[in-house]
């Protein structure tokens, strides 16, 4: 419904800060993906992923000024991504530190493990060793995070 209301243009990148996406460098100043879909979910409940210890859990594959090729933003539309079936919108996050020790509080973002220092919110291991992905053409599907990332050019992180 989001991407039908929007012209096929996904939800904003950043955390609602101000009021308009700066396309310079990736950083968002309005309403962040969570807000954004608050007239379609209705509750904040879809926030927090139920193993979680914490009222949030879910993070979002979003667009980062260092890595533009990788995750999605309110500057990508339906027709940039050339494998949605391939291509992860959001899944169980959390946040990791650079000795790959993970913190299972809020979250709202993540990204590929080998870009920790971009992302620090990565998948989250919480559910026997893996994670619940969304992908961009809707289905959902468990997995380890070793295989959402193979290689830069072989992973599921980016568009291409």
């Amino acid at each position: 419904l989001y991407l039908d209301d929007h012209d096929g243009t996904y939800l904003p990148s950043g955390n609602g800060t101000g009021v308009d996406q700066d396309r310079a460098n990736y950083q968002m100043k309005g309403p962040g993906w969570l807000q954004m879909l608050q007239p379609y979910a209705r509750t904040y409940a879809l926030q927090g992923c139920p193993s979680s210890d914490y009222k949030m859990g879910y993070g979002y594959n979003r667009t980062h000024q260092n890595h533009p090729d990788y995750g999605v933003s309110d500057l990508v539309t339906t027709s940039d991504i050339t494998d949605s079936s391939g291509t992860i919108l959001f899944g169980d996050a959390a946040w990791v530190d650079r000795n790959g020790k993970e913190y299972h509080w809020s979250y709202q973002y993540m990204g590929p493990s080998p870009f920790v220092n971009a992302w620090p919110g990565q998948m989250a291991n919480r559910h026997q060793g893996g994670g619940n992905l969304l992908f961009a053409d809707a289905h959902v599907k468990w997995m380890k995070k070793a295989m959402t990332w193979r290689s830069r050019t072989d992973n599921l992180w980016d568009r291409r």
